[in-house]
């Protein structure tokens, strides 16, 4: 699930977003997901993006290392939430949904383990968002529009869904842009 988080997380979702959706919130088929009130908070996201999230919705059973020995895991269809546990048979998590914090925890494990491997430590769930944000006022750009033009500020503002960090989200897009797009 941890995959599935960080994929929700780079096509725009918020932690709330991400803890509130239910299974028929997201339409993998016309790749579209849906907020609360059935408002559209992401669509037309990537062939890679369908494909992991496809890839968590088949998945029924898996197993984990849990010191020396292997046990199997299975996944908790008892919770109408898209996010759902993978435990082993009779555990006690069975039946509850994941809580942002636990989303959080999660994501930040991953973030631990990549750190082990040697490399750095950026793989946050906010960092991911933002990434997916930078990445959409990059194609945003692809199509003429320029995002640091006054005037296309709420556009911006809507990608990113927050006032108040419009010249930092700039700024940071820009650093975003020389490390990612050297043409740029």
């Amino acid at each position: 699930s941890d995959v599935a988080i960080l994929a929700l997380s780079w096509i725009g979702l918020t932690r709330e977003e991400i803890s509130a959706l239910r299974d028929n919130d997201v339409d993998l088929e016309s790749r579209i997901v849906y907020g609360k009130s059935g408002e559209i908070i992401a669509m037309g996201f990537s062939d890679l993006i369908c494909d992991v999230l496809q890839r968590y919705v088949k998945c029924r059973v898996s197993s984990r290392g849990n010191g020396l020995t292997e046990m199997e895991v299975i996944k908790d269809l008892s919770v109408n939430s898209f996010l759902k546990k993978m435990c082993p048979r009779g555990s006690k998590k069975f039946g509850t949904e994941y809580s942002n914090v636990q989303i959080a925890s999660q994501v930040n494990k991953l973030a631990v383990k990549y750190e082990e491997l040697g490399h750095p430590r950026r793989h946050t769930i906010t960092n991911v968002w933002r990434s997916g944000c930078f990445h959409k006022l990059w194609e945003i750009e692809q199509t003429g529009v320029d995002v640091s033009a006054r005037e296309n500020r709420p556009v911006v503002e809507q990608v990113f869904r927050n006032k108040k960090n419009y010249y930092n989200a700039l700024r940071m897009y820009g650093w975003y842009k020389q490390a990612f797009f050297t043409n740029s």
